[in-house]
């Protein structure tokens, strides 16, 4: 229960104003929710807010597309194939962006000027495909032989089949699109190398208030909590689609 301990700190802080967080600290003054009321009545953090909320949504809907559409075929792989397949989306869900920012730089910049909320979210996208391919492929693989032949039988065309066989996979679908939404959303580092003065999301806005760490502490803390608040109430209440979707397949 010790994680609780950095938690029950951030929420105590967040009750307070400028002045009292930062001359006072929060154990010794009064809470008064100074922080919020600032927070509520301005613009910065709400246009954030929704921006970050729009980036994630689109992101992930493309992302589970392209991932079904991809992990269909691939799941029907066997022996040597299978095995590199796994491999190499295994190898491409962990690859740092770090490692390969200035390629995709590079790459991107052919396309689309930098620091475009489309840049952003075609980076994101190549980030978060290899991944859901596999979570997909794996648990596509894992359906039992009859599901899967009723599933061919009784769908006309190949995506009614495969809209057949993602209802049964409900568990991986759910999981795929909680972890890409929330990825998107607690983002950073491609926030940070790919975003600009028009499209910088969350995890940028508030790395870039830490400027003033002390004097803002109790504002930073107040947008902390409310920026917290979905992706935890997404986690909790998917958590046993998240349990089972990552686990089906899991062997291969």
């Amino acid at each position: 229960m010790a994680w609780l301990v950095p938690l029950a700190v951030l929420v105590a802080t967040s009750a307070h104003g400028r002045v009292d967080a930062a001359a006072r600290g929060w154990w010794s003054a009064p809470p008064n929710g100074e922080s919020y009321r600032d927070l509520v009545t301005g613009t910065e953090l709400w246009r954030t807010l929704g921006f970050t909320l729009l980036l994630a949504t689109a992101v992930t809907a493309t992302v589970l597309v392209v991932a079904l559409l991809a992990a269909y075929p691939l799941a029907w792989l066997t022996g040597p194939a299978a095995q590199a397949t796994g491999l190499l989306l295994l190898a491409a869900s962990v690859v740092p962006i770090q490692v390969i920012a200035g390629p995709v730089n590079e790459v991107l910049g052919l396309v689309l000027s930098s620091g475009t909320a489309q840049g952003l979210a075609l980076v994101h996208i190549a980030l978060g495909v290899p991944f859901a391919v596999l979570v997909l492929r794996n648990a596509f693989a894992d359906l039992p032989v009859e599901q899967v032949r009723d599933a061919r039988l009784g769908g006309r065309r190949w995506w009614h089949t495969l809209r057949r066989l993602a209802r049964h996979n409900l568990s991986a679908v759910v999981a795929v699109s909680v972890l890409e939404f929330v990825q998107v959303w607690n983002d950073l580092v491609v926030g940070r190398l790919f975003g600009g003065p028009g499209s910088s999301p969350l995890g940028p806005f508030l790395a870039e208030q830490t400027r003033s760490f002390v004097s803002n502490s109790g504002a930073l803390a107040a947008s902390s909590v409310l920026a917290s608040v979905l992706p935890v109430v997404l986690v909790v209440l998917s958590r046993r689609h998240l349990v089972a979707g990552l686990v089906s397949g899991g062997v291969r």
